[in-house]
């Protein structure tokens, strides 16, 4: 057996989560695992609930083989041993390149949550629902700063970051009480109606819904949403086959994820009708751009066109928005561009595009989005405690969803990242 730690979180002041909860933490103890617990005093969870349920809280994680953390450590805390995370490493993030370069020095194994897939490539292991539900809330509390900031005092001013709710039973009880309002006095100031468009329907587009439904807005199709008429809130939710085309105007979901170059983006034919864009797509520099800056520059002065923010939960700077010019965090969480200068202002103010995108958003609901997390984890966690690592990569035991998660196997790229080779020399790693 593996002895597990639990890594105080180091990404930023405002990460709360954890991959092991208490109640986690009881069930691997039962299991014969020693599981040690790395002070902090940010956690969301307190000390006593983890020594309650037989762990061990430590300054240092000296003792610990197998490191759980959230989110990427500092460089020089992989030592050697197993870890399992975040690495944001995949794409060959240059940021994270001397993270990776560590892995291959110290002899370590990185283990990453996002490749822990089923057959079918779907994530068994993830925050998705948690990013959505607080980047919805968030979009919308923006919207209601930035008409605030326009003279229009509503309830939309009355929305509130998901990190100032206690849980998520706060959270949906909240947006019930401001959607009893809506439904009852509508939203004034606005003679056209209110359309919030989500890009994906992943555990992210549906964690956003939720948000939506519990603020009773009407779902509309996307070919409907230059059609609805008059004051109202309303949103809908794109697929690929609505968002791009071939230039025969042909769509086939095969073949654009094969082949996106001969692909090109039609969601521009919604954008001027959306008066929030929920992004939540994953983008590669392959794929096409949703919304361009050029676009923006010439679109924007129309009469027709309402765009006013942008929930970025993609994250993804200069990427499938590309107005996105940089993500943010929970201190300073947006920033307006401003289509006739062609520049980005910081905060939000009443002209332009406010485009909302921090990062980590799991981490305004760390309660409840550690507690599915780490229930999700659980089996993956405890195979991976009683595996032998000291190995080859053909011979480790270890069912295929977890073996396909391996990015380093004892400071070796395994072989299905080798490509990550030339990211590292790209970077003088």
């Amino acid at each position: 057996m593996q002895n597990i730690g639990v890594p105080e979180e180091h990404k930023n002041i405002f990460e709360r989560r954890v991959a092991v909860t208490p109640a986690v933490s009881a069930k691997l103890t039962k299991h014969g695992v020693s599981v040690f617990v790395q002070r902090s005093k940010k956690r969301a969870f307190k000390e006593k609930e983890y020594t309650d349920a037989g762990a061990r809280v430590v300054e240092q994680l000296n003792e610990a083989d197998l490191f759980v953390g959230v989110k990427e450590p500092p460089v020089d805390m992989v030592d050697g041993k197993i870890h399992m995370m975040f690495s944001h490493t995949l794409k060959g993030q240059a940021y994270n390149m001397p993270l990776l370069k560590r892995f291959l020095d110290t002899g370590a194994t990185l283990i990453d949550y996002e490749l822990i897939t089923d057959s079918q490539g779907k994530r068994l292991v993830a925050f998705g629902r948690f990013a959505g539900i607080a980047g919805m809330n968030d979009a919308l509390w923006t919207l209601g700063q930035k008409l605030e900031a326009m003279g229009i005092k509503g309830p939309f001013s009355k929305f509130r970051p998901a990190s100032m709710h206690t849980d998520l039973v706060d959270l949906f009880g909240h947006l019930k009480r401001l959607g009893k309002t809506i439904s009852e006095h509508g939203i004034p100031g606005l003679t056209a109606p209110l359309v919030i468009g989500i890009t994906g329907y992943g555990r992210v587009g549906q964690g956003s819904r939720e948000v939506l439904h519990s603020l009773g807005a009407t779902q509309i199709e996307p070919e409907e949403v230059s059609q609805v008429k008059g004051p109202g809130l309303f949103f809908t939710m794109f697929e690929e086959r609505h968002m791009f085309r071939r230039a025969d105007n042909g769509f086939d979901l095969q073949e654009y994820y094969g082949h996106p170059e001969i692909y090109h983006s039609v969601f521009e034919e919604y954008l001027p009708k959306l008066t929030v864009l929920m992004n939540s797509i994953y983008w590669e520099p392959r794929y096409p751009r949703l919304v361009t800056r050029e676009f923006i520059k010439k679109s924007a002065d129309a009469s027709e066109f309402r765009l006013q923010v942008i929930g970025d939960t993609s994250c993804d700077p200069q990427g499938s928005c590309e107005i996105t010019d940089h993500c943010t965090g929970p201190g300073n969480p947006a920033f307006t561009y401003l289509p006739d200068e062609d520049v980005f202002a910081n905060g939000i103010i009443g002209a332009g595009i406010t485009v909302f995108a921090v990062e980590n958003l799991p981490a305004e609901v760390p309660v409840d989005s550690s507690i599915a997390f780490a229930n999700a984890l659980y089996p993956h966690l405890l195979n991976v405690a009683k595996t032998d690592f000291n190995k080859s990569f053909d011979a480790l035991d270890l069912p295929v969803e977890l073996k396909r998660a391996i990015i380093v196997l004892n400071g070796e790229l395994t072989p299905d990242f080798q490509y990550l080779k030339a990211h590292l020399e790209k970077d003088g790693q």
